[in-house]
């Protein structure tokens, strides 16, 4: 076995996943088991470069430089690191984890003004469209992990059937299209329920189309207006605007997770490391950018740079006291 493949191994035991060589005598103690804390695999911003903080992937050679987001594995697989967390290039963590697996993406969270409940360190948190692009990609992976799944079950069911009875599918197909009126007419009466307004917050924020009904149930004000306005996907010049910018198609690309699950996965180091070229071109002066810099920069519009700074912003709730 070489060492990524053992890396991998070790990471898959470390998250309890299956498929990986466990000694059986370590599931031998429930209560042992019991009190091993839950793996978290965080997306961090590297508040500064330190010498002292390597990349956990074996062979690699690079360090962490400011503003640069990795990944913190807690608790870490090695007993002797530094704050007991595996810090990685979000690269090189893809390179030994399987991003397709549920149980995986289960534990991948951004760091954010919610990571602790005392008080969270500013430095580590990520800025708001690190935020959203985070949670969006891992929401889409989820989704087709789940489609591809499905997909595979309906493949072997097909497999295991000799005969089909074609009267048999046309009754289903009625039956389908009948429960589709039942549900739509039922999805009229629930436009303002909980889950609709809160999937509406999270997608049609920004946007001139946008209609605010209320405060989401159970979501805290501080919390409701940063998704409202800083955290906002949309961007847009008002009503007259046809062509208004939107955070997830420009990071993430059109959302056909839910459709087909041949839609070809976006690895998160590329969104990243996208979001931090184009942060970095939004945020600095024309004239300072060389003639390569300033056709990107043009690329990404007028609209596009005035978001990209507006979700560049560290959210931090500001709490009366």
């Amino acid at each position: 076995m070489d060492v990524k493949n053992h890396q991998r191994a070790a990471l898959r035991r470390h998250l309890e996943l299956g498929g990986s060589l466990r000694d059986p005598s370590q599931d031998r103690n429930p209560v042992a088991k019991k009190r091993t804390p839950p793996v978290s695999i965080i997306i961090e911003r590297t508040p500064g470069p330190n010498k002292s903080e390597k990349c956990a992937l074996s062979g690699c050679l690079y360090g962490f430089t400011a503003d640069q987001y990795r990944i913190a594995v807690t608790p870490a697989m090695n007993k002797n690191a530094v704050q007991n967390m595996d810090l990685y290039h979000v690269s090189c963590f893809e390179k030994i984890a399987d991003l397709s697996d549920s149980a995986l993406l289960n534990c991948i969270e951004p760091y954010t003004r919610q990571s602790n409940f005392n008080k969270p360190e500013i430095e580590y948190v990520c800025a708001g469209g690190v935020e959203r692009l985070v949670l969006e990609w891992k929401t889409r992976q989820l989704r087709l992990s789940a489609l591809k799944k499905k997909n595979e079950e309906t493949d072997q069911k097909y497999d295991d059937e000799d005969v089909v009875d074609y009267d048999e599918e046309e009754e289903e197909e009625e039956e389908e299209e009948a429960d589709e009126e039942i549900y739509s007419q039922a999805a009229l009466k629930c436009q303002q329920s909980p889950e609709r307004l809160l999937n509406d917050l999270l997608y049609n924020a920004g946007s001139s189309r946008f209609k605010p009904y209320d405060l989401v149930p159970g979501m805290e004000r501080q919390q409701y207006l940063l998704l409202l306005k800083s955290l906002a996907p949309w961007e847009s010049d008002g009503p007259n605007d046809k062509d208004e910018w939107n955070l997830f198609n420009t990071f993430l690309g059109p959302d056909e997770s839910n459709k087909t699950f041949t839609y070809d996965r976006v690895k998160l180091s590329v969104v990243l490391d996208k979001w931090k070229r184009w942060r970095d071109l939004a945020l600095t002066p024309d004239n300072s950018l060389s003639h390569e810099r300033l056709l990107e920069k043009a690329s990404i519009g007028e609209k596009g740079c005035r978001a990209i700074r507006r979700l560049s912003v560290i959210p931090i709730e500001r709490f009366i006291w």
